[in-house]
Parts: C-alpha cells; sequence; structure tokens
C-alpha cells in the first residue's frame, strides 16, 4: 500500500551519502508496506530497524505523520483538551477564568504557607497573563523553557578513570547557579520568570505548562514543513564534511515529493534557501515543530533556536558532537 511512499524515501536517502544498512533498511520497507496508514508503517519500521542508521529518518517521519493523525480529532474532539484549545484559538482572552482559578489557589496556598505551591501559582499566573498579552511569545518562550529542561535531561559528565561519557541524572533539587547558562537564558528572555526559578524542579515545572497550550494554531501543513525543515537539515549536519557532494535540488524534491500528498492544499512545497534558518515554535507530544525564521533571520522575539548558536560548534568536534547528541537530537526529534 506504500510503493509510491517507498519509492520517493528512498530517493530522499539517495540523496545523501550515507550507504551503510541502507540494503536492510530498503527490505524492511517493503517488508512492512501492507500497512495502509501512513503513521502505523512507520511505527512498525522504526520498530524493527534496531539501530539501523537511518533509524534518525523514519523517527523524523514517524513523529510527524503521528501528529498529524492526532490533529486529525482537533476540530471535532469533545475531549477537554481541544475543546479548550479550540476556544483559546477563538478569542485568548478566554484563558481568563484559568487566570482566576490560579489567583484564588494562590490565597489558598498563601494561607497554608505552602511555599513551593505559591512559587509555581505565581510563575502559572504569570505565564497565562504573558499568554493573554501576547499569545505567540509566551509560546516561545515556554519552548526555550521545554528545550533547556532537555538539555538538562541530556547532560553528561566525562569520567576520566572509565574513558566514557555518563549520563548525569536529573537533579530537580539542584540551584541553579547565578553565573550558570540556565540563568542567563532566563534573565535575557523570560526576566519575568527569572526571579522565581530557583532549582531544575522549577525549571521543569515552567516548561510543563507548554503541556496546556500543546497544539495551539498548529495545522497539518506546519507540520509538515517543519518536517521537511528537518529532512532537508539532517543529512547536511551529519555529514557535515561532504555536504557539498549532496545534490540539494534533489533533496528539496525528493522531499516535496515525500510529503505533498499528505497536505491541506492544493500543492505543498517549501522554500529550501530558507530551510536552514529556523528555530522551535512549538511542541507537540514533546516533538518540536520548526518553522523558517521570519525577518532578519529571526523568530517572534530572539529565534532563540538558530542552530548556528547552538550547534555549530558541534560540527567540527566529534568528541563534542558525541557528549552533546541528546542536545543536538532535541532540535528534530521527540524528548
Amino acid at each position: 500500500m506504500q510503493k509510491e511512499f517507498i519509492n520517493n524515501l528512498i530517493t530522499y536517502i539517495d540523496c545523501s551519502p550515507e550507504r551503510k544498512d541502507r540494503e536492510k533498511f530498503i527490505a524492511l520497507l517493503h517488508k512492512h508496506q501492507h500497512h495502509f496508514e501512513i503513521w502505523r508503517f512507520l511505527n512498525e519500521v522504526r520498530f524493527n530497524l534496531q539501530n539501523n542508521s537511518f533509524d534518525a529518518i523514519v523517527k523524523i517521519l514517524s513523529l510527524g505523520f503521528f501528529a498529524i493523525e492526532l490533529f486529525k480529532e482537533k476540530e471535532t474532539s469533545s475531549k477537554e483538551h481541544w475543546v479548550k484549545i479550540r476556544r483559546l484559538e477563538k478569542q485568548r482572552k478566554n484563558i481568563t477564568p484559568y487566570i482566576n482559578g490560579l489567583k484564588h489557589s494562590l490565597e489558598l496556598y498563601k494561607c497554608i504557607n505552602d511555599i513551593k505551591l505559591i512559587k509555581h501559582t505565581t510563575i502559572a499566573i504569570s505565564i497565562f497573563e504573558s499568554f493573554l498579552a501576547d499569545d505567540d511569545l509566551t509560546i516561545e518562550k515556554l519552548s526555550l523553557a521545554h528545550f533547556i529542561v532537555t538539555s538538562l535531561h541530556g547532560l553528561r559528565e566525562y569520567d576520566e578513570e572509565a574513558d566514557i561519557y555518563k549520563d548525569v541524572p536529573f537533579d530537580p533539587d539542584y540551584i541553579i547557579d547565578e553565573n550558570s547558562w540556565v540563568r542567563d537564558q532566563l534573565k535575557q528572555f523570560i526576566p519575568e520568570i527569572e526571579p522565581f526559578i530557583e532549582s531544575y524542579g522549577d525549571m521543569d515545572y515552567l516548561a510543563s505548562l507548554l503541556d496546556f497550550f500543546e497544539g495551539y494554531r498548529i495545522t497539518t501543513d506546519m507540520i509538515l514543513r517543519s518536517m521537511a525543515i528537518k529532512l532537508y537539515n539532517y543529512p547536511l549536519w551529519i555529514n557535515p564534511h561532504h555536504s557539498d557532494s549532496i545534490n540539494i535540488s534533489a533533496l528539496k524534491n525528493s522531499i516535496e515529493n515525500l510529503l505533498y500528498q499528505y497536505s491541506d492544499t492544493v500543492k505543498f512545497s517549501f522554500d529550501y534557501k530558507k530551510a536552514k534558518k529556523f528555530y522551535v515554535k512549538t511542541y507537540f507530544y514533546s516533538s518540536p515543530i520548526l518553522a523558517f525564521a521570519r525577518k532578519n533571520n529571526k523568530g517572534r522575539f530572539q529565534s532563540l533556536f538558530n542552530p548556528d548558536k547552538y550547534y555549530s560548534t558541534l560540527k567540527d568536534d566529534p568528541e563534542k558532537y558525541n557528549s552533546n547528541k541528546i542536545i543536538l537530537n532535541s532540535m528534530f526529534f521527540t524528548n
């Protein structure tokens, strides 16, 4: 059932100099092509890949198509979350009852002197009031918080005795130092919240507020364009020393052929000339939704997720690349 998609996918992977596991990967695609739904087909392939070098590509596609499948119920679902999202999209002042509820709760927490709940409720009120003033800006700020927390969960340190990198367990009680990069990001981009963020646990809570807005003002074509940006950049990023050998025009055409039939518009296309300048607009089910940078290569306020800012130094340093791989992956995948 997926013959055309498989042929287009093979055309896409052949744009990259990567050849390891190619035949095994193609055989696996054909093995599972009887699955009618594209997301189910890709999930079966992904489940059976077993560290195949094309796993990343299937992950980009499967997460994207699964998100599109979930979005089919956005406009008609009676689920509480989607009802809330539709109301907020219709008029963002519909968040006011939530703000009032939080303020009532805050009074109770003050009466019982629950320091943690006072702090977190104050953070939530500030974020919701910020959303009322500027929804896009607030979503981007929460996306930054999500990105930071992803980075903290993926910290690694070098063990000289074992000569390996080891994962650093996430400690919610760890106090954020005044001179740390996390504190710097908060002061620079979310100053209204920064005084209330003391620990990694507080940072985790701030990031979790993005779940409340999950799916807000996202469309199927936004997800497809996000997938296109990932599919375009991924082979260039993992083959930095061979990028000149990649046929950019063929790469662009293969991506459009892969995705166009799933678009809500007559013809899906994306401007590959803009594809290297992108930022994370939001997350959906913890998967980053990428968008083209706006004027002057910036997002709504600072283009916090410009890859040149966070990742360019990793390209020419294999050791640093490996130690920061989970952060690199957070740009393209899920957490």
